[in-house]
């Protein structure tokens, strides 16, 4: 069984719905999942270290679009394996093995992650204060049951974490809820937002030209707009209504997601096998994630694509001014 399917299997499990990307297609995600109003957005890698920085810029966009979670999974680093129950972080993304996302899904989150090589837990601040003061322990006091210099006690009391080292006898001091458990938030920065619109108006021949072109009319029309590597080249979120601006939620804390219409996951191709094949995938991932799919192509072609995607042509979406018109033209 491929890991895929394993964990597609324990989110399955646990009352997500599910939809993993095909065998053999590439993505810069491999499971989308949602189970009330949490979406997972959740990518597969061996080694840590396969996660580049435009990887990372192209799924931390789409999140925001979708006002989802993000998660990577990884067994390895090109030096040694990653341990359970711990959270390590790839350019701002979550990163953790597949036994500690289990037991994230049942609400078990560790207590410690990954800075600069080291292991550390963030500690509750009131707690500290508040216990500090009650047993009338000086810095000094605690540097000396902890063995450490006083500096270092400072730099816990003021960045809220401490090292792994000390763990142990800081939780016999303070009682264990003195440590947080570490959560994975949503952020609401997206690094690009697609604003351009070329001089001439006019759709490039070469697919990926198209694409930008498309995104980039989105955006102009007023649309929050993702363009990447997925079974849609497009994600317009139509910004009338609440978007992503719900900012490092805890994971189980999130607000209504925005309503089928304010979803539209477009594809752009010439090719009509093409077309079918994506608009296929696209209308699982609305079973998902309500949402329209929308296929743009030179031509329309002379039979259905997919059961409920709806169809415009270049010429069209070119001529298109204002959100409200693009919105009717793909009713028709």
């Amino acid at each position: 069984m491929s890991l895929i399917k394993e964990i597609s299997n324990e989110l399955t499990k646990r009352g997500f719905c599910v939809w993993a990307t095909y065998e053999g297609t590439i993505s810069c995600f491999d499971i989308l999942a949602r189970r009330d109003n949490e979406i997972f957005v959740i990518k597969i890698y061996k080694f840590i270290d396969g996660i580049t920085k435009s990887n990372a810029e192209e799924m931390k966009n789409l999140v925001v679009c979708l006002s989802a979670y993000l998660i990577v999974l990884a067994e390895e680093s090109k030096n040694s394996r990653l341990n359970d129950d711990v959270l390590y972080s790839r350019y701002d993304i979550a990163v953790v093995t597949h036994n500690t996302f289990k037991k994230i899904l049942d609400e078990e989150y560790p207590f410690l992650y990954s800075t600069r090589g080291n292991y550390c837990a963030k500690i509750n601040r009131e707690i500290f204060s508040d216990i500090k003061a009650e047993l009338n322990l000086t810095l000094g006091d605690i540097a000396e049951i902890l063995n450490v210099s006083k500096q270092a006690v400072y730099r816990y009391e003021t960045q809220c974490r401490i090292p792994q080292k000390v763990i142990e006898k800081f939780s016999e001091i303070f009682g264990k809820d003195v440590i947080k458990k570490v959560k994975i938030s949503k952020s609401s920065q997206i690094s690009q937002v697609r604003s351009h619109i070329s001089k001439n108006n006019l759709f490039e021949m070469r697919p990926m030209k198209k694409c930008l072109y498309v995104a980039d009319k989105l955006s102009a029309l007023g649309f929050l707009t993702w363009e990447g590597t997925a079974a849609f080249n497009i994600l317009a979120i139509n910004t009338n209504t609440n978007t992503a601006d719900e900012c490092h939620k805890n994971i189980f804390g999130a607000k209504q997601n925005k309503k089928k219409e304010d979803k539209n996951f477009v594809v752009v191709s010439n090719d009509f096998r093409v077309l079918s094949k994506r608009a296929n995938f696209v209308e699982e991932i609305t079973e998902i994630i309500p949402g329209i799919c929308i296929c743009v192509g030179r031509y329309k072609p002379g039979k259905a694509i997919g059961k409920r995607t709806n169809f415009i042509k270049e010429n069209d979406l070119r001529n298109v001014e204002t959100k409200e018109e693009f919105i009717d033209v793909i009713k028709e």
